[in-house]
């Protein structure tokens, strides 16, 4: 069972979205398309973006909205989002790749202070390749990759799919959480 006060956490977290689209909107900014969405390869390569954010620039950018705690926070201010949690800069240029978008913005706001950081990353046409590739190989594959997590990581200890993928237990073809080896 996850604690009443973690599942609190999660909460504030997808409030942090619309609280931040709120508050572009009423600073002249114009958010749309909210959880516009790509897919590629049946279905099985796919995802959504928090918005289409105009008034940055001239050109209309990705949005991406995302909540930290202070640790995790300082290291988005001291290094910028590829460095501090590449999967989110995967999916900004996955975003803008399937979109025909050339920039995103990413607003991440500290769970415990509400300070804001924002980051302009741009489209980059070899990254976008070679995420594409990775999905395309794993997705195709005759055997499962190699897993990414250890079982005591907080990865697969939360994850929904844990024990069929640690126990090799059956789980429900209507299951899938993207994240183990089913």
């Amino acid at each position: 069972p996850i604690d009443g006060r973690i599942i609190m956490l999660f909460r504030f977290g997808d409030r942090i979205e619309d609280e931040v689209v709120y508050w572009l909107n009423a600073a002249g900014y114009t958010v749309e398309g909210q959880q516009s969405g790509f897919e590629d390869y049946r279905g099985f390569f796919r995802g959504h973006c928090d918005g289409i954010i105009h008034g940055i620039t001239s050109m209309p950018h990705i949005l991406e909205v995302k909540s930290a705690n202070d640790n995790k926070f300082k290291a988005f201010k001291k290094a910028g989002v590829r460095a501090t949690y590449a999967q989110y800069y995967a999916q900004c240029q996955c975003y803008m790749g399937y979109s025909n978008l050339e920039r995103a913005l990413v607003v991440v706001q500290n769970k415990n202070t509400s300070e804001i950081y924002t980051e302009r990353i741009y489209f980059n046409q070899n990254d976008f390749d070679a995420y594409k590739c990775r999905a395309k190989n794993i997705i195709t594959a005759i055997d499962p990759p190699e897993r990414m997590f250890s079982e005591k990581s907080i990865e697969c200890r939360w994850c929904s799919s844990n024990l069929a993928c640690r126990n090799g237990e059956n789980i429900l073809s209507d299951h899938i959480c993207g994240t183990c080896r089913y």
